[in-house]
């Protein structure tokens, strides 16, 4: 019996849950940060800046990947071209 009085609480509270969030007054929601901040706001400059960086990170993440790569391949085909290249050692003579 006790399992379906909790039951019951448990739904009212939902029901509560439920009257509070549609008896919420409205307000105004803003889209952006931006639009809150007053024109010239050290605040803005910074969101700004933090957005560029962001945008930023993965492209300079490839390209560094990129040389890396790059640089690796050069000296691997340098090493190979050496190794072919390399003039066999003669044995010293005895005395």
């Amino acid at each position: 019996m006790r399992f379906f009085q909790t039951r019951r609480i448990f739904h009212g509270g939902w029901i509560a849950a439920a009257a509070a969030i549609l008896a919420a007054p409205a307000r105004d929601a803003h889209a952006c940060a931006m639009c809150g901040l007053p024109p010239g706001d050290i605040a803005s400059h910074a969101y700004n800046t933090s957005v560029l960086f962001m945008l930023s990170a993965p492209y300079v993440i490839v390209a560094v990947g990129a040389v890396v790569g790059f640089f690796a391949y050069r000296n691997a085909c340098r090493r190979e071209a050496d190794e072919r290249n390399k003039p066999e050692l003669q044995p010293l003579p005895n005395r």
